[in-house]
């Protein structure tokens, strides 16, 4: 008797997508779990799961613009609330780091007074968040309206076309901020820039898992957000450093740290010129790598017929 073999069913982008949404949700309230006990890498991992639920959540804004907007906001509320913690733990951590390098001995004297008040600070913020907290409430209610609303999700609208344009239009957005941000080292325009690019970079990985097709770009944008994020948290430590004390006390380390950073920009600003060439100059489309595979032939043609008559 012959067996006969059995027919796998393709699985559809949206069922891919609402695999990844339903994993950052688990993933989110385990996150959440550790945030109430008093847990900075918890804060974090919140932020995270909220920042890939965002990507997904614009993976399908072209299948529904006004749902995308609505819940890409709520989103973006749970995240901002999160914000004051993981402030709180990214400045003492980062003046920490500082206290690897070789300073003087007043130097040294400083970076100890601000360590101490930033750590206090730190305290502070936590001690306004205890585990009983009604603010724990409202997120992880807020967390659970958000999955519950997951059957609502557009997923069925999902194709490669929807999320061909989704990609452009995050692609659009990356090089406009190029242009401001190429060549200045003004925080606003450098925080825009990479807050844009990991926007990018988040979406190219979903779409990677969504439609099963390898993306080795989406890994280099990853890494120069990745890098990007230096010059903000070198940003972010001089202006913790200048809440401490006396301005003047603090102002050597400042200076250093401010040097650090127009030095990380411009080294940057050579990987991202070089990323736009590689990664965000938009694809050609079939058409026109058609019409350039034409022209490439006419030219051959051309060059052959000119050899022949010399």
């Amino acid at each position: 008797m012959t067996v006969q073999p059995i027919a796998v069913q393709p699985v559809a982008p949206g069922e891919r997508l609402r695999g990844l949404a339903e994993t950052e949700f688990r993933e989110l309230g385990r996150h959440l779990g550790a945030a109430r006990r008093g847990k900075d890498s918890g804060v974090h991992g919140c932020r995270k799961s909220l920042q890939r639920l965002r990507a997904l959540v614009r993976l399908l804004a072209p299948a529904n613009v006004e749902w995308a907007r609505r819940e890409d906001g709520l989103l973006r509320e749970c995240r901002r609330r999160l914000g004051r913690l993981r402030d709180a733990a990214v400045r003492l951590e980062l003046v920490e780091k500082l206290g690897k390098r070789e300073l003087s001995e007043a130097g040294r004297a400083q970076l100890d007074s601000a360590i101490a008040q930033i750590s206090a600070a730190r305290l502070a913020v936590w001690a306004s968040y205890p585990p009983e907290a009604a603010f724990w409430d409202v997120l992880e209610k807020a967390a659970a309206r958000l999955q519950s609303r997951l059957v609502k999700w557009p997923l069925d609208e999902l194709n490669e076309k929807r999320i061909s344009q989704a990609i452009e239009r995050a692609r659009s957005r990356v090089r406009e901020s190029l242009k401001d941000a190429l060549g200045r080292v003004e925080r606003t325009h450098r925080h825009d820039l990479r807050r844009r690019l990991r926007r990018f970079a988040a979406l190219r990985q979903a779409t990677a898992h969504v439609i099963r097709r390898r993306d080795a770009g989406a890994a280099v944008l990853v890494e120069l957000a990745r890098e990007m994020g230096k010059e903000g948290d070198l940003w972010m430590a001089a202006a913790a450093l200048r809440k401490c004390g006396h301005a003047h006390e603090t102002r050597a380390l400042r200076q250093m740290l401010e040097k650090e950073r127009r030095a990380a920009c411009k080294r940057h600003d050579g990987e991202l010129a070089s990323a736009r060439r590689r990664l965000l100059e938009k694809p050609a489309t079939a058409r026109e790598t058609a019409a350039k595979a034409r022209r490439a032939v006419t030219v051959a043609a051309a060059r052959s017929e000119t050899t022949g008559e010399s």
